[in-house]
């Protein structure tokens, strides 16, 4: 169908006039992206936005790249990786993945690494914004629960302990959500003594009691965003 506004590429800036010619079109840097859709490449650019701005030498930098500038540059296809590997697949907040990255002083080209991102799950729970934490939690709980047809108020209680487990590993679930819900003890309570001794090999529940003591406000957001879930 021919469109009274010309269709244009975001990527090379080719121009169409009809919704046929746009769909059909396909530029070389559309063909690295792969099923990668336009707006997943948007947040890729955000990203890496937020990394230039965390490391230019000069304010003359500081609006960082234009979406056009980023999808001619190199970058372009290590940031799209970043944005799945972080965000699609991990479901992690990937702003404290980079500030995590600049601060161990991990290079770019390790950033996907297997170190890197095994490094990475393991101290994303500290590092993380309570808030976030707590409900990429419960977007992963109910993904979860999705797949094992579990409603997200059982999830700790007929979830398999193994799975739980994982998920606290890999950082799906925080301490926060798993110290503070009521509704947790359902798992806590089925954790037999070497269970709860790898448990605080994982998060150390030394470090959650008194951090969670030290910051009482926090603990009363994630509190009241439980709450609104029912799985306080």
């Amino acid at each position: 169908m021919e469109t009274d506004e010309q269709l244009t590429c975001i990527f090379c800036n080719a121009k169409f006039k009809t919704d046929k010619g746009y769909n059909k079109h396909s530029c070389e840097i559309k063909k690295k992206l792969g099923d990668l859709s336009e707006d997943k490449v948007h947040y890729a650019h955000y990203i890496f936005n937020f990394w230039f701005r965390l490391n230019i030498k000069t304010n003359r930098l500081g609006n960082g790249k234009t979406f056009r500038q980023f999808t001619m540059s190199p970058y372009m296809a290590e940031f799209c990786r970043v944005y799945y590997e972080i965000v699609m697949v991990r479901k992690m907040n990937p702003y404290t993945f980079v500030l995590w990255a600049k601060e161990e002083g991990v290079n770019t080209t390790r950033w996907l690494s297997v170190d890197s991102l095994e490094a990475f799950e393991g101290e994303y729970p500290r590092l993380a914004d309570p808030l976030i934490h707590t409900t990429e939690t419960i977007e992963a709980m109910m993904i979860s629960g999705e797949e094992y047809e579990i409603e997200l108020v059982d999830f700790f209680k007929k979830s398999k302990i193994e799975e739980i487990m994982i998920m606290i590993e890999h950082g799906y679930i925080s301490p926060w959500v798993l110290l503070l819900s009521n509704n947790a003890n359902n798992f806590l309570s089925r954790l037999k003594k070497n269970e709860i001794k790898h448990l605080d090999y994982i998060i150390d529940l030394g470090y959650w009691d008194k951090r969670i003591q030290d910051n009482p406000d926090d603990a009363q957001t994630v509190k009241d965003i439980l709450s609104e879930f029912n799985i306080d």
